[in-house]
């Protein structure tokens, strides 16, 4: 069932988008994108790897690294907007490479979310058959 509530809100992340500002994405924008998933990445696994040393007994300890990661990289999108906004700084070349980042950031985000969730319902059903 949690897969589609989350598949319903990227439905609606993406209707609300404006696709636009994605067609004239900048190196700085897509540097911005990378950095913006890949060290919030290596932090879960850090933290996450420095939580199983304390546990001795540990279910599937890669997706559980996996969802920490990904659970760092998301944005919240509106309320960055929301802020934007009160800023008075939503259509400024900053503001639109922040939302245009955030963009990219959260269907990313929510994409891995969406493999990590397949993928553990996978695991624990084929744990249960054995």
């Amino acid at each position: 069932m949690s897969d589609l509530r989350v598949t319903f809100y990227m439905f609606l992340v993406v209707l609300e988008m404006d696709i636009s500002p994605l067609r004239k994405i900048g190196k700085i924008a897509l540097s911005v994108v990378v950095a913006g998933i890949m060290l919030p990445l290596l932090t879960g696994v850090g933290l996450h790897s420095m939580v199983l040393q304390h546990q001795r007994k540990v279910y599937a300890p890669e997706m559980g690294a996996y969802f920490w990661s990904i659970a760092l990289s998301v944005t919240s999108f509106s309320d960055l907007a929301r802020m934007l906004s009160g800023l008075k700084l939503m259509y400024t070349d900053l503001g639109k490479t922040a939302l245009t980042t955030a963009t990219i950031s959260d269907l990313s985000c929510w994409s891995l979310l969406m493999d990590w969730e397949t993928n553990l319902g996978n695991q624990q059903r084929s744990t249960n058959s054995e």
